[in-house]
């Protein structure tokens, strides 16, 4: 997202102008090493946690070496990037078409630091965790009888239909068709496997 779209800032950087070059720079960090994002990888049901690699913030499976579950990079513009490798889940079973809420509050946090001419510098951060969201991916299926496909019992005591068992004394008849035989799927889990 583009630093324009996300951040309401105005600087000020006085009679000494705004430095030659750095006058504004970005950094993300977080609150500390390890901690909990908010998320659930939904694959493991292991909490995602956050770690600091060079300026990137992962989040991780489990731990801060865990499987890469997501990053989140600011370029020198203030432009934000999330990047998502695993699915996280969402609480709400009914929809499978939810945004997450964000992350626990004060986790990730985005700086910005401006410089005037004579190298005074200004920092101001916000809590970016709290719009990093994810939308839902829910499964999707297609159901529907095979053409020919029928289930059939001949109710005629000592009759049998193809496929029919027929007990003496007991039930008129007994058949047993395979799904396979009988429906025509296609079921796709999505992201959430």
């Amino acid at each position: 997202i583009l630093a324009s779209a996300l951040l309401d800032e105005t600087a000020v950087f006085g009679s000494d102008g705004a430095a030659l070059t750095g006058s504004k720079t970005y950094a993300l960090s977080i609150s500390s090493d390890g901690v909990a994002s908010g998320f659930t990888d939904s694959q493991t049901d292991q909490s995602i946690v956050l770690t600091n690699n060079l300026g990137v913030i992962e989040g991780r499976v489990g731990a801060t070496d865990g499987a890469l579950a997501f990053t989140v990079s600011v370029n020198g513009s203030g432009d934000v990037t999330l990047t998502q490798m695993r699915a996280v889940e969402h609480t709400n079973t009914g929809s499978d078409d939810e945004l997450s809420s964000g992350m626990t509050a004060n986790v990730l946090t985005l700086t910005e630091t401006i410089k005037d001419g004579d190298n005074d510098t200004e920092a101001k951060g916000v809590d970016l965790g709290s719009v990093v969201k994810f939308e839902d991916d829910g499964p999707s299926l297609t159901l529907a009888l095979k053409g020919g496909a029928a289930v059939v019992v001949d109710e005629t005591e000592g009759e049998t239909a193809a496929g029919e068992t027929d007990a003496a004394g007991g039930n008129l008849g007994s058949t047993t068709i395979l799904a396979s035989a009988l429906l025509d799927e296609t079921a796709v889990f999505g992201s959430d496997g």
